[in-house]
């Protein structure tokens, strides 16, 4: 049976390297954050992220983020996230766009150490910059144990549809498939390996560009630091 998830883990993430073949120039994005268990209901979590572009050459984009999380029950939790982003126009140009998220999470299959669920993401501006979304997210989970550490492979798609005076052929404009792989490092730091099919649709033509992400993620986690204290 293990092999049989590896195999199966294994295989999604080359049939997402194989479509990347047909896509354009790799991008690198890098995560760093903390995250703060309060009590067993509530967290508090932030991080900030850097992407690099043109076949990881062009440092262009960052954001920081940060806000609560509030566990409603078993299956349900909610995120409420304040985002600073900053995204180079033209060298030496960059513009500055905020956002707040609201995240409701619901699992809809929970059994072993296998979880399916769905995020739907209600991405609003704060002020006159940048686009409004609904980002509706399935996904996939199945954790496992490498020795004392925990361990999950996922995979999902993520539907960005944008929120704003387009017709209905144009609000889904955007796409991210990803899967990656979630391991402690040690006891209070978690390291997420992921590789992203991104799709953006262009305006102009209305065709689909895709590239190719490859990403890393660094989480620390306060609260486990507490417990040796």
């Amino acid at each position: 049976m293990q092999t049989l998830r590896i195999f199966l883990a294994a295989s999604v993430f080359m049939l997402i390297r194989f479509l990347s073949l047909f896509a354009g120039e790799t991008e690198h994005w890098g995560e760093y954050g903390v995250l703060y268990n309060i009590n067993k209901n509530w967290l508090l979590v932030s991080d900030y992220q850097m992407r690099v572009r043109d076949d990881i050459q062009d440092y262009y984009w960052w954001r920081f983020e940060i806000g609560p999380g509030v566990r409603i029950n078993k299956w349900v939790d909610v995120r409420v996230l304040y985002r600073n982003k900053s995204q180079e126009q033209k060298p030496g140009s960059w513009q500055v766009e905020k956002n707040l998220f609201i995240d409701p999470t619901v699992k809809l299959f929970n059994k072993g150490g296998n979880t399916f669920d769905i995020r739907t993401r209600i991405h609003t501006r704060l002020g006159n910059v940048g686009r409004q979304f609904i980002r509706v997210r399935p996904r996939l989970t199945h954790r496992f144990n490498i020795g004392w550490r925990k361990c999950n492979w996922y995979v999902y798609n993520d539907f960005w549809l944008q929120v704003s005076a387009l017709g209905p052929s144009d609000r889904w404009n955007t796409n991210w498939l990803d899967t990656g792989f979630k391991w402690q490092l040690c006891k209070n730091l978690d390291l997420t390996t992921f590789f992203q099919y991104r799709s953006d649709k262009l305006p102009a033509t209305g065709k689909w560009d895709h590239d190719p992400v490859i990403g890393t993620s660094v989480m620390l986690n306060f609260d486990r630091i507490a417990r040796h204290f």
